[in-house]
């Protein structure tokens, strides 16, 4: 894989942590543990989104696109970014939108100006074909980035299935065909009788949400 392509990859994603009671919906009033969950999002261009979500947070607003369930049980302040090249810095992020019905969320990342970050271009997912090249860019177990690839398999009543491995800390990342976002990936399959089986939200039903929002 070109290496220049993957640094590029690379400075478009985001490592998504949020900090929440885990509550006992049946002993609420019992004390629960604080927990902490993460994820992986992208940035995309604000003209990406409908102009009802583009709201000015600052100087520099920064838009990513992730799981819903990445950040379902955070409060607005406490979903932070972390960057590639310095995860462990993190930056306060917004939700704007979330849309659990297809497990997609929109969030506001607030980032000074000498951070410096690129946007991933969305592509078409209807163009996928079967043994397709895909590649996977994330945050696995939250820890470092790391690519990987494999092939379109086709749609399935879960979305795009394809054989790229997926681990937990990359739902929300990017599935890239040609250079371009045509998935979010959320589910990953494993156990004795799966192989390979991981899946993805189509990019052009996450635009056409969004555009309904």
């Amino acid at each position: 894989m070109d290496d220049k392509r993957v640094r590029q990859w690379e400075k478009c994603i985001g490592r998504i942590e949020t900090n929440h009671h885990d509550i006992k919906w049946h002993r609420p009033y019992e004390s629960t543990r604080f927990k902490t969950s993460r994820g992986t999002g992208f940035f995309v261009q604000a003209g990406s989104l409908p102009a009802g979500l583009v709201r000015p947070g600052g100087s520099r607003p920064h838009f990513m696109i992730t799981c819903a369930h990445v950040i379902a049980n955070a409060k607005v302040t406490n979903a932070r970014v972390g960057l590639k090249d310095n995860p462990s810095k993190l930056y306060d992020a917004a939700v704007v939108l979330s849309c659990p019905a297809i497990d997609v969320a929109v969030l506001l990342v607030f980032l000074p100006p000498e951070v410096a970050v690129t946007s991933l271009p969305l592509g078409n997912s209807d163009v996928l074909r079967a043994g397709n090249k895909v590649h996977v860019v994330g945050f696995p177990l939250g820890k470092e980035v790391k690519v990987t690839s494999g092939d379109f398999s086709g749609m399935s009543s879960h979305g795009i299935q394809h054989s790229s491995p997926i681990s937990p800390g990359n739902s929300g990342c990017p599935l890239i065909f040609d250079g371009k976002v045509v998935g979010v990936n959320y589910q990953g399959e494993t156990g004795a009788d799966v192989s390979n089986m991981h899946y993805a939200v189509p990019i052009n039903l996450v635009g056409v949400i969004l555009q309904d929002a």
